[in-house]
């Protein structure tokens, strides 16, 4: 029985032993607990270029102490070309710190617009790495995906119809000017048009606009599904004698889909019609003499009119070429631009400040600024002089209508065609026939046999035929 006690008493006395000296150990308090790190949300989405979407990394407990998580980028989406992060990523990685006592932490990724890429792609951020205290959670990734954008609407240039019009001071109902896109828009934009009138010349003055110009500016709204637009330039018509004067509108400015195309400005003439009083009207004899006096080449300094019919058409060397006649004889004048009169009009015309000189072997006034002139009569016709070639190389036909008879075209041979310079012969003489590209006729085939030609006496001395009329069996 003693045996038994004494073991039981040591027993116990062990066992309290070991239970007493733990209870030290178990007072203290618990060393740091390590904390997850993962995303908030595993999916985002980005709709539109421009928006962007908070990446939210959180912790599953306050953290007890600072620390860095890095969050490495993979995916399709290229960084720099389709979005960018803030922070910035180095390297393919964002760095996120964490102070103590945070719980949560955010990082903004920022859609960019790159033309070349219009599908759906994919940035896949992932937790990597992260500092020691910490771990990385069950969520570790999450995927930000750029949605497809839908296809931009079309855009469109815009272009001037016209480089040059020429207008007299009095249009009653204005001047209508088109500016054409190369396609409709889908939305409503702007062109702002920037006028630049000479010195004296003012708006409000001596012309106006519609739409009104503020500050010299033209604002033309673009509505959807137009194909061009338009403003009204108004001349005034002041009645006094001021001179034609020159001025230009220009693209300054689009919006949005709206861009500047090629033919981005406009020149305008705006020509005086409040005429002085003619005190002579000299002959076309009277003005090629004149020639004579100055070896050919003069400058006319002072009011000089002729009046006479304009005989050519298209077969002339360009669209600022015509020749005029009257009874005494005819020649060519080549205006500062394009010429405005047709075949048929009698008309007046200044030759102020042009230049006469031989031109393409003809007497000729070049430079002619008085571009409508006075048209007297429409339809009117000068009866070409039935000439020989003999008379023809006296010179004294030039700028003249004449005709030829009993004459054959040396080249015609069934193919060849009125374009370009050939010869006309009899039996004692000949002559060359130019009909230039852009005749209407110039395709059609010289004829065989004997013709009759009729046509003006221009350049070099050839015969200018202004018509498959002017070519006789």
């Amino acid at each position: 029985m003693k045996t038994h006690f004494l073991k039981s008493f040591f027993y116990a006395v062990a066992i309290g032993a070991t239970l007493f000296g733990c209870s030290k150990d178990d007072d203290q308090e618990p060393g740091p607990v390590a904390v997850s790190v993962e995303f908030l949300n595993t999916t985002h989405n980005i709709a539109e270029v421009g928006d962007s979407v908070q990446v939210v990394v959180a912790l599953s407990a306050d953290a007890s102490s600072d620390g860095t998580v890095f969050i490495k980028l993979f995916g399709d989406a290229v960084y720099g070309e389709d979005f960018f992060t803030k922070p910035a990523a180095v390297n393919g990685v964002v760095r996120i710190d964490f102070q103590e006592v945070m719980r949560t932490n955010i990082f903004t990724v920022h859609r960019l617009k790159n033309d070349n890429k219009r599908d759906e792609s994919t940035i896949t951020l992932t937790v990597a790495n992260v500092s020691q205290g910490y771990l990385i959670g069950s969520k570790a990734t999450s995927n930000v995906k750029l949605l497809e954008l839908p296809e931009e609407p079309a855009g469109a240039r815009i272009n001037f119809e016209d480089v040059f019009l020429h207008l007299s001071e009095y249009e009653e109902n204005g001047y209508a000017v088109n500016l054409k896109l190369t396609n409709p828009l889908t939305e409503k934009e702007t062109v702002t048009l920037v006028i630049d009138a000479p010195d004296g010349r003012n708006y409000g003055t001596h012309f106006t606009t519609v739409p009104v110009a503020v500050q010299n500016k033209i604002e033309i709204e673009v509505l959807p599904g137009a194909s061009a637009v338009q403003f009204t330039i108004f001349p005034a018509d002041d009645a006094l004698v001021l001179g034609t004067f020159d001025m230009t509108f220009s693209i300054d400015a689009t919006t949005g889909r709206l861009e500047k195309g090629e033919i981005l400005q406009l020149a305008v003439r705006i020509e005086e019609n409040d005429k002085e009083p003619i005190s002579e009207v000299h002959s076309i004899a009277e003005l090629r003499n004149y020639f004579d006096e100055f070896d050919g080449q003069f400058w006319m300094s002072t009011d000089y009119f002729i009046e006479g019919v304009i005989t050519s058409g298209e077969n002339v060397l360009d669209n600022r070429t015509v020749y005029i006649q009257d009874e005494t004889g005819g020649i060519m004048l080549r205006f500062s631009v394009r010429n405005f009169l047709k075949t048929g009009d009698r008309v007046r015309i200044n030759l102020k400040n042009a230049t006469g000189n031989i031109y393409n072997g003809q007497k000729g006034m070049i430079d002619v600024h008085d571009m409508l002139g006075q048209v007297l009569q429409h339809n009117q016709t000068m009866a070409p002089k039935v000439i020989t070639f003999e008379q023809l190389h006296t010179g004294n036909y030039a700028g003249m209508r004449v005709t030829v008879t009993g004459a054959t075209f040396r080249e015609a041979d069934g193919v060849r065609t009125f374009e370009g310079s050939w010869g006309l012969i009899s039996e004692t003489s000949g002559a060359i026939v130019t009909t230039y590209s852009h005749a209407y006729f110039s395709s059609h085939l010289l004829p065989r046999g004997t013709v009759s030609v009729t046509g003006i006496v221009g350049d070099w001395g050839r015969i200018l035929p202004q018509g498959a009329q002017d070519i006789l069996r």
